[in-house]
């Protein structure tokens, strides 16, 4: 009897100012079912993808204290994007003046279902933990009917307030 190794490998990098990276964001934040499930569902023309694009590179190189990065497969280029904005907690949160990290994720259209997500979000955590403050606090702004995002966050740990 034989043995089989399967080995895959991914990594996570920094999101970087290529048109590869452009592309394949812009073409994911305008797949329908990401518009549907986003707090603004109207599709977004190439020239605001730009400008939002370099908007949030611009403050990444600005000391701005926030995350953006890319996972991705050897050889299979990318498959899911997280972006964590810091900032303070408003009072409609209950936890005014809470520092803390706004969570956006996006995963591949064709990727979806297969536990992505949570390994980013995973990863991604452990990360800022690692650079830093011993407790984070995540928030998620998500639609009540975006079932795969109360998954991935609840798999995660997150609590919900309706």
């Amino acid at each position: 009897m034989g043995i089989v190794m399967g080995v895959c490998r991914y990594f996570i990098r920094d999101v970087k100012d290529t048109p590869i990276d452009r592309n394949i964001l812009f073409k994911w934040a305008n797949d329908p079912i990401t518009r549907e499930m986003s707090l603004n569902p109207d599709p977004i023309t190439p020239t605001e993808h730009q400008w939002w694009f370099r908007q949030r590179l611009d403050k990444r190189r600005d000391s701005h204290p926030w995350h953006w990065w890319m996972l991705e497969g050897e050889g299979e280029g990318p498959i899911a994007c997280i972006r964590l904005d810091r900032g303070l907690l408003d009072r409609d949160s209950g936890l005014t003046g809470v520092e803390c990290y706004k969570v956006n994720i996006v995963v591949a259209p064709e990727r979806r279902g297969k536990g992505y997500g949570n390994a980013l979000l995973s990863a991604s955590v452990n990360r800022v933990i690692r650079a830093g403050p011993q407790q984070l606090t995540l928030t998620a702004w998500i639609k009540p009917s975006n079932e795969a995002s109360k998954k991935l966050l609840k798999g995660c740990g997150f609590t919900f307030r309706y």
